[in-house]
């Protein structure tokens, strides 16, 4: 069998199942010059564009990230735990593998809800008016999908990300930089709560994030400069530095 054509799927909404929050939504996706040849077991599309796009990108305590927790590994099993039947794994086996790639994924106007709970204090924020593209989506597993996309964050600030990563088995490949821009830092301050011991009661940030994943463990460098800011209340973290204050005055 084989078929071409286009694809067009609206209304998407998928949620986590252990938390029931939205994992995954688009408003609309279309697929276009859509390839399929059942008998060579490949798929080809030259371009995806999804408007209105909703995600969740969480970073747990632990350092994991929740994608890692929706991709299942690779295995011989059916839904709720039932094992296949040792002729249909080892069918399944000697099957070639099948082949697909996605020339180009365009996003307009999206929206991401993004947390690190891996900080002193837990911190989350919300990305809007996302526009990007994701490059050379692919089953060969020695290929990486670059990234590159740009948002708001309310009232005036902005965030952008970009990089490369294994779309499919993305807790084994990540290597993503993050920068958010120009934000009020009370909404972020468990970042410099993290590092400087203190929380924030004003002022702006800028934030530069490298997130490297590899074999399920997230490594990450941070580079954080602030603005106009006062500092707050004394955290407890071991790893902050002991910043001074001064009764009534401010701490730079």
């Amino acid at each position: 069998m084989q078929a071409d054509g286009s694809v067009r799927i609206t209304d998407l909404l998928m949620n986590e199942a252990w938390s029931g929050e939205r994992f995954l939504a688009w408003k609309e996706l279309d697929a276009d010059r859509v390839a399929f040849d059942l008998g060579a077991r490949r798929l080809t599309v030259k371009e995806v564009t999804v408007r209105e796009p909703g995600a969740k990108i969480v970073i747990s305590k632990d350092r994991g990230v929740n994608i890692a927790r929706v991709v299942k590994p690779n295995g011989p099993a059916r839904a709720g735990g039932d094992t296949v039947p040792v002729e249909q794994a080892s069918a399944a086996q000697d099957a070639p593998d099948f082949e697909f790639l996605v020339e180009r994924v365009r996003l307009l106007q999206g929206e991401v809800d993004y947390a690190d709970l891996s900080l002193v204090l837990p911190f989350s924020t919300k990305v809007t008016g996302l526009d990007g593209t994701i490059v050379g989506i692919s089953s060969d597993p020695s290929r990486r999908a670059d990234v590159r996309a740009a948002g708001s964050i309310q009232p005036y600030g902005s965030a952008k990300v970009e990089g490369s990563i294994a779309v499919l088995e993305p807790q084994h490949f990540t290597d993503l930089r993050v920068e958010f821009n120009n934000v009020l830092v009370p909404p972020l301050s468990p970042y410099t709560a993290t590092f400087a011991g203190r929380t924030v009661e004003s002022g702006r940030l800028w934030l530069d994030l490298e997130y490297k994943v590899q074999d399920s463990v997230l490594l990450g460098k941070n580079e954080i400069r602030l603005a106009d800011f006062t500092l707050g209340e004394k955290v407890e973290t071991p790893n902050a530095m002991d910043l001074q204050v001064a009764a009534g005055g401010s701490a730079g």
